[in-house]
């Protein structure tokens, strides 16, 4: 109302100086004291971050900057935080547990032209909820994606090393950044996806559970993000995680050759044969790697599907 509520705050707090009079707590005049002495902490109405600092050091920052006797020590400030991160973890399994599963009929699913696979859930507001997890089933969060499109993770989500997983065959294994593209592959070649959230993420995801497959074609399904200004991201992501794990990439390339395009895009558009023709024809160009010559596309009952072919030893 322009009162003068948030002036008065901040000149109780330290952050500004009165042009007159003195600022008293009790009998104590506080009115020259610095901010830091005051032990005073202010909750803005639209709360805000440092930037520069990660989540975990926007957490620390007040528990490092209390003084006197309410000064803690290290290792008990890395406990409270340790405490808050499993508290939100607990309530978010807590919560994707209560959820109903997702069915195809939720508004994202349709429009993507996919069928819900077990794990995935629903909220109350019709957003699909993706529980992620680690290499030891251990829950770390989830992320919600919308009615509008838009996609979050739950508060304090641990989502670096986490996934989820649509389970199918295990010949090849898959690795999408996202769930569009996940359950595109599943649909089309009937095999295990490993979903990653991000680009990014799909090396550490790799890494984390490779070894679980020692007998699997591990193949990643990159994203061609050719109009990003900063780079072809999720080809280059995919580069360096298929390097690592010592394994196939294929990416879509879109009739116009120059429009960024994944793989559900193009399951949309022009439908699963597409997809699957071009899944095969990268495997066999050997786009970014070169692909081993016990891999062999074959039909394994209803779906087609990407195998290792038995060798003579």
């Amino acid at each position: 109302s322009g009162c003068g509520k948030s002036t008065t705050l901040y000149m109780i707090s330290g952050l500004q100086k009165p042009t007159s009079g003195r600022i008293f707590f009790g009998e104590d005049d506080v009115t020259e004291l610095s901010t830091e002495h005051r032990g005073i902490g202010l909750v803005f109405q639209n709360y805000a971050l440092y930037p520069h600092l990660t989540v975990r050091q926007n957490i620390l920052f007040p528990l490092q900057n209390l003084r006197g006797k309410d000064k803690l020590p290290k290792e008990v400030m890395e406990e409270k935080i340790r405490k808050l991160r499993r508290e939100a973890i607990e309530r978010d399994f807590e919560e994707c547990q209560n959820a109903v599963p997702a069915t195809d009929a939720n508004a994202y699913l349709k429009k993507k032209g996919v069928h819900a696979v077990a794990g995935l859930r629903q909220g109350a507001d019709g957003e699909l909820i993706i529980p992620l997890q680690d290499s030891l089933g251990n829950h770390r969060g989830s992320q919600r994606i919308y009615t509008d499109g838009s996609k979050h993770f739950a508060k304090d989500c641990d989502a670096a090393g986490s996934f989820f997983k649509v389970e199918g065959t295990t010949d090849t294994i898959g690795f999408a950044e996202g769930l569009a593209t996940a359950l595109t592959i599943f649909e089309v070649l009937g095999c295990t996806v490993y979903m990653s959230c991000g680009a990014s993420n799909l090396k550490a995801v790799s890494s984390s559970v490779s070894d679980k497959h020692p007998d699997s074609r591990l193949v990643f399904f990159a994203d061609n993000d050719i109009d990003n200004n900063a780079g072809n991201i999720g080809i280059i992501k995919a580069r360096e995680a298929a390097h690592a794990a010592g394994a196939a990439v294929v990416y879509p390339t879109s009739p116009d050759g120059e429009s960024s395009v994944d793989w559900n895009d193009l399951f949309v558009k022009y439908g699963p044969e597409v997809v699957f023709d071009q899944i095969t024809a990268g495997l066999q160009q050997g786009q970014f790697t070169k692909v081993p010559a016990d891999f062999e596309l074959r039909e394994c009952g209803e779906r087609p599907g990407l195998y290792l072919r038995a060798t003579e030893k």
